[in-house]
């Protein structure tokens, strides 16, 4: 039997970035979530300007729907004057990308960047989010970004933390 898997989703599209993922499945004998694995989906060099193309190579890298009863995704958020960062009509391609997750997983909930991680500085939310996972999590969170560029982790730090902040484990205080 195929155990119930939720993912949680940091969508990505461009072709220097990528939609980081976490998987979840229930923990043995006990309540809650684990992290069972986590990844990054990433556009070839050569990938198509067309977006439906682009979304389906992206989502062509995720667990496949029969696996995933729901999902956790960040939502993109235009924010006003001074607070933007980079292009903000690249947005556009994110939210065609969002709807088309969300269109091929069967329930999806969806978290702007302030309602799951707030304003912590990005090292701070990093080192928070590596403390709220167990042993056997952390593991496995350090293996699969062992397998990524370094400078393409935030997309999976922040796609582990909105599967933690839908869990709530997100903003409960460890070791202080």
């Amino acid at each position: 039997m195929i155990p119930v898997r939720e993912l949680s989703i940091d969508p990505g599209i461009g072709k220097t970035n990528g939609t980081g993922w976490g998987e979840w499945q229930p923990k043995l004998n006990r309540p809650g979530m684990a992290l069972v694995g986590a990844g990054l989906a990433r556009l070839p060099a050569e990938a198509t300007t067309d977006l439906d193309m682009r979304a389906g190579f992206i989502i062509g890298q995720l667990r496949h729907p029969s696996y995933v009863r729901l999902i956790y995704m960040e939502h993109m958020q235009i924010y006003p004057g001074q607070r933007q960062k980079g292009d903000q009509n690249d947005l556009l391609s994110v939210a065609f990308l969002e709807g088309a997750i969300a269109q091929h997983y069967a329930r999806a909930v969806l978290y702007k960047p302030r309602e799951w991680k707030g304003q912590v500085p990005e090292k701070t939310l990093n080192r928070r989010i590596e403390k709220r996972l167990d042993a056997q999590e952390l593991k496995v969170f350090r293996e699969c970004l062992s397998k990524i560029p370094p400078h393409l982790h935030h997309n999976v730090y922040d796609a582990t933390g909105v599967g933690l902040n839908a869990y709530g484990r997100l903003h409960t205080r460890v070791g202080g």
